[in-house]
């Protein structure tokens, strides 16, 4: 599969409202819409399609790395003007399965989250400590990302994220936004944290 394909494939997804999309060999692409797993239709994918999309993600790399060398990746994909993807690959079965998180290009809001009011006072809470959890899929990315867009709209703050990868990107408003991607930008989270 070809990068204009490949790209043509994760427009429609978004065009769909796929909240995910996964490419593995001998199956045709798949979006899961609304939580369930749907054939799209197009023919299935070789292992050679898989190899030249991780290709392609490698390509668009700050970091070049060799496609053969890699069993696992976790990172992010950008088609401009359509959405950033989390992009996780691993190999299975002597080939690629690529699984791609669609991430909005605008960071949502706690109201289009439907987050209770009392996150926004909690956000600007100058100590303590957070913890978002949740199972896959369930918003965690996306409440962090309402969190940070809210104490850079209202508050003068140098915040600092630490992230594999990097989803949501946060232009400064009011806070200056550091963001650092593992891998790019530092090697793991115990050295971003020194």
């Amino acid at each position: 599969m070809d990068v204009k394909l490949f790209n043509q494939l994760l427009s429609a997804g978004v065009k769909a409202q796929a909240s995910d999309i996964h490419l593995k060999s001998g199956t045709p692409p798949l979006f899961r819409i609304d939580g369930r797993l749907r054939e799209i239709k197009a023919p299935k994918l070789a292992p050679e399609d898989t190899r030249s999309i991780v290709q392609a993600i490698l390509d668009a790399q700050v970091q070049k790395k060799d496609v053969d060398a890699i069993q696992e990746l976790d990172t992010s994909y950008l088609l401009p003007e359509v959405g950033r993807f989390r992009v996780n690959a691993f190999r299975q079965r002597g080939s690629f399965e690529i699984i791609l998180r669609i991430i909005p290009l605008e960071v949502p809001s706690f109201e289009k989250l439907g987050l209770p009011p009392v996150l926004k006072e909690i956000s600007l809470y100058e100590r303590g400590m957070v913890l978002v959890t949740g199972v896959t899929g369930s918003g965690k990315s996306s409440t962090l990302a309402a969190i940070v867009n809210y104490i850079n709209q209202n508050a003068r703050k140098h915040i600092l994220t630490i992230e594999d990868p990097i989803e949501f990107l946060h232009p400064d408003i009011k806070s200056s936004i550091s963001q650092r991607e593992i891998g790019p930008d530092t090697p793991d989270f115990s050295t971003a944290l020194r």
